[in-house]
């Protein structure tokens, strides 16, 4: 069986980290609903009022989250790990000579094939500074000048 390619085990470590996203929203929103229902048991008038009100807002907040969650799940379903690119842009691996980098959805720093790589959106400031480069080409990071060595 062939080694499994550095993009997809990229990709692959995007989706589990935004799973386990989702699910933590998910689980989450359960534990709150089932909480604001035992404060309907155990509590009268105005405390009662205010832990309904608390636990709606909590349940609001998890569910922008979860929201945002199946935003990012949806961005890397729709990520072909498997075309390579010339230049920058989402789905790329791109080596500088700063550091790695999947372009995909913030998920922190990912190791892969023996080095290690930061998963960030396009979007984000150095996605940005990099946005359509190819290899060879430079771009000024943090008063760095930072050299595109490889993109896939």
């Amino acid at each position: 069986m062939a080694k499994e390619s550095i993009k997809n085990e990229l990709h692959k470590a995007c989706l589990e980290f935004v799973k386990n996203r989702i699910k933590n929203a998910e689980d989450a929103i359960v534990s709150a609903q089932e909480s604001a229902n035992e404060e309907t048991k155990s509590s009268s008038g105005d405390k009662y009022e205010t832990g309904r009100a608390m636990m709606h807002r909590e349940v609001e907040n998890l569910s922008v989250q979860l929201s945002e969650a199946r935003k990012l799940e949806e961005i890397l379903i729709n990520t072909n790990p498997t075309i390579n690119h010339n230049e920058v842009s989402r789905g790329a691996v791109v080596k500088t000579s700063l550091g790695n980098y999947y372009i995909s959805v913030s998920a922190g720093k990912i190791s892969a094939g023996g080095d290690d790589y930061f998963a960030i959106t396009p979007a984000s400031p150095i996605g940005s500074a990099m946005a359509g480069l190819k290899k060879g080409d430079t771009f000024n990071w943090n008063n760095k000048k930072v050299t595109i060595t490889e993109i896939q």
